[in-house]
């Protein structure tokens, strides 16, 4: 398959993701925020969740909270 067949197989979803503000790498970020999600539920408090991830994942707390931001928002088609 080539790069420009696959482009096409997903146009609609990529012009979907881009209407609403969705980077097409953000997959790369769905476990933290399921586990960000998953701690919340079971109380933790939010500077521990985000220093936790942080360490956990990799990355800075600054990213881990830019994440936490934009998934948790409403996005409007």
């Amino acid at each position: 398959m080539k790069a420009v067949e696959l482009l096409k197989a997903s146009k609609k979803i990529m012009e979907l993701l881009s209407k609403c503000d969705i980077k097409t790498d953000d997959y790369k970020h769905l476990d933290l925020y399921d586990k960000y999600r998953q701690m919340l539920e079971q109380e933790e408090k939010l500077t521990y969740i985000v220093l936790y991830l942080a360490d956990y994942y990799h990355t800075s707390e600054s990213t881990v909270r830019r994440i936490i931001k934009r998934f948790g928002r409403d996005v409007k088609f």
